[in-house]
């Protein structure tokens, strides 16, 4: 489930920046909110893409709008453990970073937002109006300023959003959608059809499928290529940890006292309430009068025992918090209208507070709160948060103390001209927190021990010639130099080096020949009315299992996505019988139980819209691969101590 979620959650981010990425100009968010907390970080910087920084300030929007996107799906269920195990950190860094990228393809291309652009974008952003007029200049930047932006962050932020517009109307100018994409479109969304099937796994036949010498040969020399050797690098490297420096470095009572009243702010929480809420609207006088009333009523109700939330969800008219049963969670000053604020603020937990009257756009406002729980705020005393100073300090000048170390390492390498394993090896004898280590055979993509997989290591060891040295490289467990000791050109195999491989896919196939034999004349059988499905399973020693209705493109109940079954499938009209048909693991017979057709009056009315949305799906495909691409050739790094915080990666990570 929390796979499936994580998935879903990455295409949100694309939806959310690149479809319809204004919207999120418009929700300003809570930045104190239940999951992020301004835990030490090595510095203002959240990942790096190519050598430019993304802020801790943008991630932490980032974050917050990634944690509500969450919230929404799984209302009070949602817990920041749950957000640790979703991986809404990593999702919000990378969604950053893939608007980061899409920005510099934009500006490549040639793309900018003028001034005159950017204003009127502003303009018409609903949250700076009001009755129709621009809020003016001070207000508009207190109302940034109370959602966390500072004037330049956010309109460096519409900008790239309206530059990221740009790219796309650039990019779907150059895609065509035939006619036949369109059909075939339509038919993915309106036609259908369910079965009963019959499968026989091909495990059932692999003893009588032994192959032969001859079988491995014929099949290796039409298959060759399938089983190409890809490049592989041997590396050599210095690795410099920033943990086996901490215990090197020493800390005076002083500079923690210094950097604690430096930096008071951070340890400064404010006073927060959480509350809930049932939301009513009135225009005007004897509407205000009716809503006061059915508050007034509410209240008693709630008094007696009715549940609050159940109430929400029946009656507010508050559409973003009624569902969650009117949940407001917990917020500060500055963040909803003043006279639900201060009523939430003045009361204690357990107190029922209304009809609270407020003026909302053209209408008036009639809430009933319940007051939840309090946090009180202030600021954290100095041993209170004495390890977290420390543990940030040892961690900078750890950080700082590792970079330096690996400059020295590879300055002395250039200075000595040194190329060579042991040159290496002798710089680390001796040094606090330096290793001499090797890897491999790897290929590109391999998951390197102690690196991961698709990493700035990786990229940089497919990046050098043979015997050479790289410039010491930032890596999540802390700084490296690399050297290519060795590498393995990409090249076509002799049998004997994959005898075992063509083995196993030789039986495969003569099990799935088998597995169509042995369906092949059952099939034939319900064909011509001699048998039916059950008849068959019982022959068999299978059973006869239900899909459920599906699309084309759909999975086949506990088949999954089997292509092949599906086009047969859908070839056929109700009641049609097919098969044998090849799957992943066997054969398959079935019938057609259920069946649903397109229309071609309505697939000509609907042709535009399809090709519309035809149109925008290629072109978010378009835009992955670019990112894809991109991040392949720039170097990305996270912040390993943000991601450690959310639990994303332990302090001695690798992945």
């Amino acid at each position: 489930m929390l796979k499936a979620f994580r998935d879903n959650l990455k295409r949100l981010m694309w939806i959310l920046w690149l479809v319809i990425a204004a919207f999120i100009l418009l929700v300003f968010v809570d930045f104190g909110g239940a999951g992020y907390r301004n835990t030490a970080q090595t510095d203002s910087t959240a990942a790096t893409v190519g050598g430019e920084t993304i802020s801790l300030d943008d991630f932490r929007r980032q974050y917050q709008q990634s944690e509500r996107q969450a919230q929404a799906i799984y209302g009070a269920n949602y817990t920041p453990e749950l957000g640790r195990q979703l991986g809404i950190a990593v999702q919000a860094l990378d969604g950053l970073i893939a608007k980061h990228i899409l920005t510099a393809e934009a500006e490549r291309l040639g793309l900018a937002v003028s001034a005159e652009e950017l204003r009127a974008e502003i303009l018409e952003i609903p949250g700076f109006q009001e009755n129709g007029v621009f809020i003016g200049q001070d207000e508009y930047q207190r109302t940034l300023r109370a959602n966390g932006f500072t004037v330049a962050d956010f309109e460096r932020e519409l900008r790239g959003q309206l530059l990221v517009q740009k790219l796309r109307d650039v990019l779907s100018q150059t895609l065509y959608v035939t006619d036949q994409e369109i059909e075939s479109s339509y038919r993915d969304q309106v036609e259908r059809a369910a079965i009963r099937y019959v499968q026989v796994d091909a495990g059932r036949f692999t003893d009588a499928a032994a192959p032969t010498s001859a079988d491995l040969d014929a099949y290796f020399q039409a298959h060759r290529a399938d089983f190409r050797v890809p490049e592989r690098r041997s590396v050599d490297y210095l690795i410099v940890e920033p943990r086996l420096l901490r215990s090197t470095i020493q800390l005076e009572e002083a500079e923690l006292r210094a950097y604690y009243d430096s930096n008071i702010a951070e340890f400064t929480d404010e006073q927060q309430v959480r509350a809930r809420h049932i939301l009513l609207t009135a225009d005007g006088p004897e509407a205000v009068a009716a809503g006061k009333a059915r508050i007034e009523d509410l209240k008693r109700r709630i008094a007696a025992g009715e549940d609050f939330a159940a109430l929400a969800r029946q009656y507010s008219q508050d559409e973003t918090t009624k569902d969650r049963g009117g949940e407001l969670g917990f917020f500060g000053r500055g963040r909803y209208n003043p006279q639900l604020e201060e009523a939430a603020f003045a009361g204690k937990p357990g107190d029922l507070v209304g009809p609270i009257e407020s003026d909302l756009l053209n209408q008036t406002g009639l809430d009933l709160i319940q007051i939840m729980d309090r946090r009180e705020g202030g600021v954290a005393d100095f041993e209170s948060v004495r390890p977290r100073i420390q543990s940030r300090l040892l961690n900078d000048r750890s950080q700082a103390a590792a970079e330096n170390v690996a400059k020295e390492l590879g300055n002395k390498i250039k200075e000595d001209k040194l190329t060579t394993a042991e040159g290496m090896r002798g710089l680390a004898q001796g040094r606090e927190g330096v290793a001499f280590e090797s890897a491999g055979p790897f290929t590109r993509d391999d998951n390197v021990a102690g690196f991961g997989r698709g990493t700035a290591f990786t990229a940089k060891a497919f990046e050098l010639e043979r015997g050479k040295i790289s410039e010491p490289l930032q890596v999540a467990r802390g700084w490296v130099v690399v050297r290519v000791a060795s590498i393995e050109e990409a090249r076509l195999p002799e049998l004997a080096e994959v005898e075992q491989k063509v083995k196993d896919a030789v039986q495969i196939e003569k099990a799935k020949e088998a597995a169509l034999a042995a369906l092949r004349q059952s099939a034939d059988k319900v064909r011509a009315g001699g048998a039916s499905l059950e008849q068959i399973a019982t022959e068999l020693g299978a059973e006869v299992k239900s899909s459920g209705s599906f699309n084309r493109s759909a999975a086949i109940g506990e088949l999954g996505r089997e292509p092949a079954v599906s086009d047969a499938v859908f070839a056929l009209d109700t009641g049609g019988v097919g098969g044998p048909v090849a799957t992943r693991t066997g054969a398959v017979i079935f019938q057609v139980d259920e069946r649903t057709k397109g229309d071609s009056t309505e697939l000509a009315t609907r042709r535009d819209e399809l090709r519309e949305q035809v149109t925008n799906q290629r072109l978010e495909n378009l835009l992955l691969s670019i990112v894809e691409e991109r991040r392949l050739k720039l170097e990305v790094h996270y912040n390993q101590q943000l991601l450690e915080s959310f639990g994303v990666l332990q302090p001695a990570a690798t992945g």
